[in-house]
């Protein structure tokens, strides 16, 4: 019997929802590994509708490169506060750095690379699947 189907679409909602623990560097040893809700969880998209809103507002009175500048600064603050839960491994040489709001956005901002890996990571279905395709298939016979 294929999975085929299952292997495609089915995600693991509560981990869409409420993050999963993934790795998103690995060196030698070390390890950074970050709780990342998914970019469709209800928390990002309401987060970025009312940043959506506020970039609007403020574009008119924006040009060029302070639109760029305006647009990183409102996604660092989306992914700081709506997909970001948790991290393990970000030491900058002198111990680990706690996960706070204020650490993600300041690391958000400052390395535009971890943000990019960041909403990436965050952005692939693969990362949200369901590990029990046993549990899937319950979801058919509930309905």
């Amino acid at each position: 019997m294929s999975t085929l189907f299952l292997d495609a679409f089915s995600v693991d909602k509560e981990a869409c929802e409420n993050g999963r623990w993934l790795e998103i560097m690995k060196m030698g040893d070390e390890t950074i590994r970050i709780k990342l809700r998914r970019t469709t969880s209800k928390k990002f998209r309401e987060k970025k509708h009312i940043l959506d809103k506020e970039f609007e507002e403020k574009l008119t009175m924006a040009t060029g490169s302070v639109q760029q500048e305006l647009y990183e600064d409102l996604l660092a603050q989306c992914i700081a506060d709506s997909i970001i839960v948790d991290w393990e491994g970000i030491d900058l040489g002198e111990g680990p750095i706690p996960y706070t709001y204020e650490n993600a956005y300041a690391l958000l901002k400052e390395f535009p690379d971890f943000m990019n890996r960041v909403f990436d990571t965050a952005s692939l279905r693969e990362n949200y699947t369901i590990k029990d395709k046993e549990r899937a298939k319950t979801i058919l016979k509930k309905n």
